[in-house]
C-alpha cells in the first residue's frame, strides 16, 4: 500500500474539495510569468487542487484512484494507483513548459515518472481542471526563498541538503561548468525535477571527474527537493538492480531511498527497511565513488538510523575527511554523535552553521526553515549537555512522519461546502482516530 509522503494535502481538505464538476465556465488564459520571477501554489489553493487530482476514493478513468498528492511550490505531484499499474504526473503553470501532455488556460500536465501516465488519466485530470479553472489565480514569487515562504503554509518541507555553492566546480572543463551553473538556476527556479535530470546527464558525461567536483551533492538536493515517493524509488531501484556495476543508479537509488525514509517514513521499522536498501545500493558505488563525501555522508547516517553505531562513525569520518567544507558533513556527523558525545555534537552543529555563512556569501541554496530547526537543535543539546533534558527523550533529527493514508479516508460526499465540510472533515478524523483506537486495543 502506498503511502502519503510528508508534503500532502490534509484530510480536512480531502472532505471539503466539491466532486462534482458542472459545465466549465469561462477561464482566462493564465497570466505570464514576470521576468525574473516563479509560479508558485498558494497555501489558500490546496482544496481546489484535491477536487481536480480526485482526492476522497474518486476513481478516475482508467481505474486510477489517488494514492499521493505534494506540493512543491510550482507544482502539484500526484501518484494514482491504475488498473495498470502506478503513475504519476505533475500539474504546474503552462507557461515555459514543453512536453505537456495536456494544456488548459490555467495549467499544464506533465509526466513525473519513468513511464508516461495513461492518457485517459491525463485528460480526466485536465477535464476536472477545465471545470473549475475559473476560480484559479496564479501567485508569483521573486526568488526561490520567497517562493518556500509562499509554499510553507500548504505543506511540511522536504528536509534537503543545502546544495553547492557556485563558482568553478573542481574537475569541471568549461562545458562542464555551464551545465552546472544552468542546472543550479533551473534548481533555483522552483523546478527540481528538470534540475535532476540536467545534474544526472551531468554526471554521466563527467564519468570519473564527477566524484568530490559538487556534482553529486547537488543532484542530491535536486532528487531530495523533489521529495521521493514509494513508486520513484522502486523506479530508480529497478534501474539500479539492472546495472549493479553501474555506480550512478546505485548512488541516486540510494539516496531516494534514503530520503524517503527521512522524508516519509511512518515507523521506525518502516525507515529502518529504506535505510536498508540505501546501505545495500551505496555499497556497489565502491570503488568509483569512494572520493565523493556524499556516499559517506548517507552511509554513515542510515548505518547510524539503523542502530550500528561504529560502522556509522566510521563511515561519518571519511565524509568529514573527504568533505572538509561541506556543511551537512559536519551536521550529520552531530547527529552520529549527539547521544554519545553532545559536546562533540555541538561542536559540529556550529561548524555547519559557520561554513553555512561562508557558503551563503558564494551562493549556496538556503533553507529558512532548516535555519531555525538548527538553532532549536543546538540549543536542546545545549540542554543534553548541561544535564537538563535527555539525549533519549525525543528522536532529534530523524523523527517518524505522522501522516494518513488516503485509502483510509471515508468516501467523499458528492458536494460539500461550507460548514458542512467542515462536519464531514471532523466526522472523518474522528472517525479515523476510533479504529485506529480499536485496533491497538485489539493488538492489547
Amino acid at each position: 500500500m502506498l503511502r502519503t509522503p510528508s508534503l500532502v494535502l490534509s484530510a480536512a481538505l480531502a472532505a471539503s474539495a466539491l466532486a462534482s464538476h458542472a459545465a466549465p465556465a469561462w477561464a482566462a488564459p493564465a497570466a505570464p510569468v514576470p521576468p525574473g520571477q516563479i509560479a508558485v501554489i498558494a497555501p489558500t489553493r490546496s482544496a481546489f487542487l484535491g477536487a481536480a487530482l480526485g482526492m476522497g476514493k474518486t476513481v478516475l478513468t482508467g481505474g486510477c484512484v489517488l494514492r499521493t498528492a505534494e506540493i512543491q511550490r510550482s507544482a502539484v505531484r500526484a501518484t494514482y494507483a491504475c488498473e495498470a499499474g502506478v503513475a504519476a504526473l505533475e500539474v504546474r503553470h503552462p507557461g515555459g513548459v514543453t512536453g505537456a501532455l495536456a494544456t488548459t488556460e490555467q495549467f499544464a500536465i506533465v509526466g513525473a515518472g519513468p513511464v508516461a501516465p495513461p492518457q485517459t488519466l491525463v485528460d480526466a485530470v485536465a477535464e476536472r481542471l477545465r471545470a473549475k479553472e475559473s476560480e484559479w489565480q496564479w501567485t508569483f514569487a521573486t526568488d526561490a526563498s520567497d517562493a518556500q515562504r509562499h509554499g510553507e503554509g500548504a505543506a511540511a518541507e522536504h528536509d534537503t541538503p543545502g546544495g553547492a555553492p557556485s563558482g568553478r566546480r573542481e574537475g569541471m572543463t568549461k562545458a562542464d561548468q555551464l551545465a552546472y551553473d544552468r542546472a543550479v538556476e533551473t534548481y533555483k527556479g522552483g523546478d527540481p525535477k528538470g534540475a535532476y535530470e540536467a545534474l544526472y546527464a551531468l554526471a554521466r558525461g563527467m564519468g570519473d571527474r564527477g566524484p568530490g567536483s559538487g556534482v553529486l551533492g547537488m543532484l542530491v538536493a535536486a532528487l531530495a527537493s523533489r521529495g521521493p515517493d514509494e513508486a520513484l524509488v522502486q523506479s530508480l531501484a529497478s534501474a539500479a538492480e539492472a546495472a549493479p556495476s553501474d555506480p550512478l543508479p546505485q548512488f541516486v537509488a540510494g539516496v531516494a531511498a534514503h530520503y524517503h525514509a527521512h522524508q516519509s517514513g511512518r515507523t521506525k521499522e518502516d525507515k529502518a527497511r529504506f535505510y536498508e536498501t540505501t546501505l545495500k545500493l551505496l555499497a556497489r558505488t565502491h570503488p568509483a565513488y569512494d572520493l565523493e563525501p556524499r556516499v559517506w555522508i548517507y552511509t554513515a547516517v542510515s548505518y547510524y538510523r539503523t542502530g550500528h553505531q561504529a560502522e556509522a562513525e566510521q563511515a561519518i569520518e571519511k565524509a568529514v575527511a573527504l568533505g572538509r567544507r561541506d556543511a551537512d558533513a559536519f551536521y550529520c556527523r552531530a547527529e552520529v554523535y549527539h547521544r554519545k558525545d553532545p559536546k562533540k555534537a555541538i561542536a559540529d552543529m556550529t561548524t555547519y552553521k559557520e561554513i553555512m555563512e561562508e557558503n551563503k556569501k558564494l551562493g549556496t541554496i538556503v533553507s529558512r526553515s532548516k535555519e531555525e530547526r538548527v538553532a532549536r537543535m543546538l540549543a536542546y543539546m545545549s540542554s543534553v549537555a548541561e544535564g537538563r533534558a535527555s539525549a533519549d527523550a525525543t528522536e532529534l533529527f530523524d523523527p517518524p512522519k505522522r501522516t494518513i493514508d488516503l485509502s483510509e479516508l471515508p468516501p467523499m460526499a458528492p458536494v460539500v461546502g461550507g460548514a458542512a465540510a467542515v462536519g464531514l472533515a471532523v466526522v472523518g478524523l474522528v472517525a479515523l482516530r476510533r479504529r485506529r483506537r480499536a485496533k491497538a486495543n485489539r493488538a492489547s
